[in-house]
This record gives structure tokens, sequence and C-alpha cells, in this order.
């Protein structure tokens, strides 16, 4: 379910919490780390950037913007992951919503983030 007074979408098949209240503005991946890490929001302070396989979860191929009906809030762009690309460690794993697509961009690129916490 979602709660659209704060912003939050319970996924119950794997019991993360998901920020959805705002757009956030595009970051570099260290600052997108640190907007988490910093993040209150529905009386929460343990927010985190979500790992790519938890990213994943969230991707319906099926819809445009390629994300869970749950969600209000989004950008159909590049979301980062907490996850570096084992390849090179100036990347990082992300997920560009437009169709669902698992890409990676160096950690110095401008994508939005969504903060995740265990429910």
């Amino acid at each position: 379910p979602r709660d659209t007074d704060i912003g939050i979408v319970t996924d119950s098949s794997t019991s993360l919490q998901w920020q959805d209240d705002v757009v956030s503005n595009t970051m570099q991946w260290q600052s997108a780390i640190s907007y988490c890490k910093n993040l209150t929001l529905g009386n929460f302070n343990d927010w985190r950037l979500p790992t790519i396989i938890e990213l994943k979860t969230i991707v319906d191929r099926s819809k445009k913007p390629a994300i869970l009906d749950k969600f209000k809030n989004i950008n159909p762009e590049h979301y980062w992951s907490y996850s570096s690309y084992d390849g090179n460690k100036k990347y990082a794993w992300n997920i560009f919503f437009r169709y669902g697509v698992v890409d990676y961009n160096r950690e110095d690129t401008k994508n939005y983030a969504r903060c995740v916490r265990d429910n």
C-alpha cells in the first residue's frame, strides 16, 4: 500500500518501504548515499540508498514509466543504487525507469535517488 499523507510505499513482497514523497533533484552517487542517509520521512530516519537488486523489485516493464503502480512521484530517468559496478569502482549501477533498464554510470554523473528502508 501507499501512505499518501507521508509519501511512503510499502512493498509487502519484500518488506521494504520506499520514499515516494517528491522527485528529488539529480545528484552524484556519493551525494545520493548521503541524501538517503540523512533523510527523515514519516518519522523514520533509517533510510538508505537501495542496492540494485532492491531497486529492480519496483520495476514494471509493462508500463511507461516502468515502475509499479503504487508510485506516484517518478521522473522516468536514471535512479542510483548503492551497488558499485564490479568492473570499475568509479561506476555504480542504476535503473533507467523510462524503460526499466539496468545500467551503470560514472559516480560523478547526476541521477535521481529513491531511498528505501527495512520495514
